[in-house]
This record gives structure tokens, sequence and C-alpha cells, in this order.
């Protein structure tokens, strides 16, 4: 009987070994799968071909557009800077004017306020003149009655 069993004791061991062997092999066969590359499909390689052209399209009429209008601004500024130019003696010229126009009538105020002033004063000594006239001849009334 010891015999007969350590007959069916290498037998299982073995029969595990070898079903050990098979899984070992089954487990490397599915790691080696993962590791294999796949071929791409043909609508991944489309898709990749349209993203790009995609890509290029978008980045074309981004730069259309902005060239556009980058040179449409400067070009409106060129115009303004232009425009400002030529009106720049001519109104450089409207204020040297206004100012000495300015400058004129301000003298001529102030030489009339001044001229007034010289009235005003030449009025109070007429009045005060007068008022002087009047009490002497007020007292001179008043001795004659």
């Amino acid at each position: 009987m010891f015999n007969n069993r350590s007959q069916v004791e290498e037998d299982l061991a073995q029969k595990n070994q070898e079903y050990l062997e098979q899984k070992r092999q089954q487990l490397d066969e599915m790691k080696g799968q993962g590791k294999e590359k796949k071929p791409k499909s043909l609508a991944y390689k489309f898709c990749c071909w349209g993203m790009v052209l995609l890509l290029a399209v978008s980045g074309t009429v981004i730069y259309y557009f902005v060239v556009n209008i980058k040179e449409e601004v400067i070009s409106e500024y060129r115009q303004r800077k232009d425009d400002f130019q030529k009106v720049m003696p001519t109104a450089k010229d409207e204020l040297k004017n206004s100012l000495q126009n300015a400058e004129a009538l301000y003298n001529d105020t102030a030489e009339k306020i001044t001229e007034t002033q010289e009235k005003i004063d030449t009025a109070k000594e007429t009045v005060e003149k007068a008022e002087n006239l009047y009490d002497q001849a007020n007292e001179v009334i008043s001795q004659v009655k």
C-alpha cells in the first residue's frame, strides 16, 4: 500500500506540475497578446488625417483673418495719422490767431475798465464838490435869512 500510495502521490505531483506549466504557458500567451501591436484600423487612420487636415484648415483661416484685420487696423491708423498731420498746421495757426485775439480783447477790456474806473473816480469827485457847494449854498441861505 505504501508503494501504491507513493505511486499515486508521484502521479498527482506530475499532473499538478503539468497543470502548473500549462497555466503558466497560458498566462505567458495572454501577456504576449497585450504586448503585440494591433494593426490600426482604417477608420483610425482617417480620423488622424482628418484631425491634421482640420487643424491645418483652421490655422489657415485664423491666419487669413488676423492678417486682414491687422491690415485694416493699420490702414485706418495711417489714414487718421495723415488726416491729423494735414490738419495740424492750420489748427496751429488758428490757435495762434485765437490766442492773439483773446489777448487783444483782454487788453481792450482792461483799458476800458481802467477808463471806466477813472470816470467813476471823476464822477465821485464831482459829486463831492457838488455836495460841498450845496452845503455851502444852504449855509449862505441860512445866514441870509
